[in-house]
Order: C-alpha cells, then sequence, then structure tokens
C-alpha cells in the first residue's frame, strides 16, 4: 500500500474566507503556521547538522581507505617482483 503522506492536491485560496473566521478559528490558524513555520526550521537544521556528518563520516572513510589502497599496491608489486601469484 502506497503511502499519500504529503501529497494533496491544489486547492484555490479565498482570501474572503478568512475575514469569516471567528477569532478562535484565526488564532487557531495561526498556531498551525507557527508550528508548521517551527518544523520547517527545525527540519532545516537537522538536515544542515546531519548532512554535515554524512560528508566527515564519508571523508574519515574515504582517508581510511587511501592507504589500505596503497598497501595492496606495494604488497601486489613486492609479490610480483618476487614471482609470487
Amino acid at each position: 500500500m502506497q503511502s499519500t503522506f504529503g501529497q494533496a492536491s491544489p486547492r484555490s485560496f479565498n482570501p474572503m474566507l478568512a475575514s469569516k473566521l471567528s477569532e478562535e478559528a484565526r488564532r487557531a490558524v495561526n498556531e498551525v503556521f507557527d508550528a508548521m513555520s517551527t518544523w520547517r526550521t527545525e527540519t532545516a537544521n537537522s538536515s544542515e547538522k546531519n548532512g554535515e556528518q554524512v560528508i566527515e563520516k564519508m571523508a574519515a572513510a574515504a582517508r581510511a581507505r587511501l592507504p589500505a589502497s596503497r598497501v595492496k599496491r606495494r604488497t601486489a608489486a613486492q609479490a610480483g617482483s618476487r614471482g609470487v601469484k
């Protein structure tokens, strides 16, 4: 079963409907927008932090791999010069 989270059909906005909201409904809508704004900011900050961590770990893995590849080449070259297969 495919998730439909985050999928929405386009809707037309009618600004006249906002004027018909009660004060309580306006406060509730503003709280929703504030919560969405906070969520967006926290998600962006988390993505940035986690992205930096991923890049750092990838760089560490590349650094760790580089000497190993050099060791393999040297070992293979030394084995080849000794006639070892």
